[in-house]
């Protein structure tokens, strides 16, 4: 992925998300097309990645897995395979 665009990404994670605690910590998750999307936290020029994981299977049961998507044009999700 370019750069630039990961950095677009991130930024509209961060802002268009919702803060949530696991473990102890706080994050900033975003529900897009069946996931939700977090990172670690990092300042942008040492995040390196996005989390993903199929709503639903987060734990915190069905209520969550009804959130609504908020840009999934966003982003191309999709998963490398050898």
């Amino acid at each position: 992925m370019d750069p630039r665009a990961f950095e677009l990404v991130v930024l509209h994670l961060r802002e268009h998300g919702r803060q949530e605690v696991y473990a102890g910590y706080e994050y900033t998750r975003l529900d897009v097309g069946g996931h939700f999307l977090w990172t670690m936290g990092d300042s942008l020029p040492t995040t390196l990645l996005i989390n993903r994981k199929p709503l639903g299977r987060d734990g915190t049961g069905a209520a969550k897995a009804a959130a609504t998507d908020v840009s999934p044009g966003l982003f191309a999700l999709r998963e490398r395979r050898g």
